[in-house]
């Protein structure tokens, strides 16, 4: 058997979606002994079998290795004609003896589960490391390594990292978008709303792996197989269900929620500065932004403050940066006659 579907491959898409990435962040992983952490793709390591292991999380790996490998490990030859959409004697078995009745058996959604938290990790790792001091290797002076001990923390890069996330939603809204609503139009239908929502807090950066965690199991779906659709559904509603939030507008009862509640409307300000004003999201934007809340804070009281939603506390943070910087320029003019 050798058939090559004329239809464009998702599967292609995804991958060529997730390498793009690597040009805005290196991908990097960590070392066995846990001491360091390299670039994972750069060079002569960019095969499909090396982006195989660090996109796919364990449990997918282990079912994209054929059934009779003799050694246990992925064949270059296989994965290549899954990503072209090509069913051939080396890809079948892996899709009908190993896709087909592990991804739609009732442990299907926690492989999708694992799945969602390997590509969460991936990125926030790779957002750590990127803003993180290098060392050099001495065996080979082009690459660059982190020690463990110099890993920034997710609250340090937090800013950047909500950037990033932000730019993976944007660039879901093309091409895999687009090949979803023409060939998976149940699946667009589900996800289409989370998709155009920007990416706010935890919980929609939770939903939002989820997504492309059911995306990329959706695309292994090479027979349609309506078993591993119905365990996809079933997965995606726990993130997708509707949950009315409730309704703050008392003062919130610790320091630490307002904190938490005044970082995430920096962090979302940030993104939506650089969309408008074309500003670089950097430190001295980000202490911008901070100057400017603490100064509404002082403005309004915090009792008033702490009534805003957060959309409400972006708005007004956009509207005062947009006045500083007209400010900023009239006096510019001035100063420059």
């Amino acid at each position: 058997m050798n058939q090559e579907s004329k239809i464009k491959s998702l599967l292609d898409v995804l991958l060529r979606y997730f390498e793009d990435l690597n040009g805005e962040v290196p991908y990097y992983e960590q070392t066995k002994d846990e001491s360091r952490y390299v670039e994972a793709i750069h060079g002569d390591s960019r095969s499909i079998l090396t982006f195989w292991e660090l996109l796919f999380c364990e449990e997918i790996v282990a079912l994209s290795i054929a059934p009779r490998s003799r050694n246990r490990t992925l064949n270059k030859d296989a994965l290549g004609a899954l990503r072209r959409n090509v069913i051939n004697d080396k890809s079948q078995a892996i899709v009908r003896r190993n896709y087909v009745p592990h991804l739609s058996n009732s442990r299907s959604p926690e492989v999708m589960e694992a799945q969602k938290k390997h590509l969460l990790e991936m990125v926030e790792r790779s957002v750590r490391a990127r803003y993180s001091k290098k060392t050099r290797d001495p065996r080979r002076p082009e690459d660059r390594f982190v020690w463990e001990k110099d890993l920034k923390s997710r609250k340090e890069v937090e800013v950047y990292l909500y950037q990033i996330i932000d730019i993976l939603r944007e660039a879901f809204q093309k091409e895999p978008s687009e090949i979803l609503e023409e060939k998976y139009h149940w699946f667009y239908r589900m996800v289409q709303e989370a998709i155009d929502t920007g990416i706010q807090d935890d919980p929609s950066e939770e939903r939002f792996f989820a997504i492309l965690a059911a995306t990329l199991v959706l695309s292994l779906n090479f027979v349609e197989d309506e078993g591993i659709n119905k365990r996809i559904r079933e997965f995606l509603t726990r993130y997708l269900a509707k949950k009315a939030p409730p309704e703050k507008v008392q003062e919130p009862s610790s320091g630490q929620t307002k904190e938490s509640d005044d970082r995430k409307a920096l962090y979302r300000s940030a993104i939506l500065v650089k969309r408008r004003f074309g500003r670089e999201v950097d430190q001295d934007l980000v202490e911008e932004l901070e100057t400017i809340i603490y100064a509404l804070i002082m403005e309004v009281t915090r009792e008033i403050w702490s009534t805003y939603s957060l959309n409400q506390k972006i708005q007004v943070i956009l509207e005062e940066y947009q006045e500083v910087t007209e400010l900023d320029e009239t006096l510019g003019m001035e100063l420059g006659r």
